[in-house]
């Protein structure tokens, strides 16, 4: 088969078009296309603050934060008040 069309041509003829059309280009958009932007924003920025709040606890838990988070609070009451004889 012998090729007709030549892929090349889009590009410049894409610019000519575009350059020559009158005014500004409109076009539709249905308007919950508007609100579904904004769910993607405010999913990205939630998520952005809790990697953010899960990278900074785990970067704060060090050795001596975790021997200490690894004791009970009322567990250190209870080796207080016993007595050894």
């Amino acid at each position: 088969m012998k090729k007709t069309h030549s892929g090349s041509a889009f590009w410049p003829g894409l610019i000519l078009v575009l350059l020559v059309a009158p005014g500004a280009l409109r076009a539709y958009t249905d308007p919950g296309s508007g609100l579904l932007i904004w769910q993607i924003v405010g999913a990205f920025f939630a998520g952005g603050l809790y990697q953010l709040r899960k990278f900074f606890r785990r970067r704060g838990s060090g050795p001596e934060d975790a021997a200490s988070s690894d004791r009970k609070p009322d567990q250190g009451a209870a080796d207080a008040g016993s007595t050894e004889r």
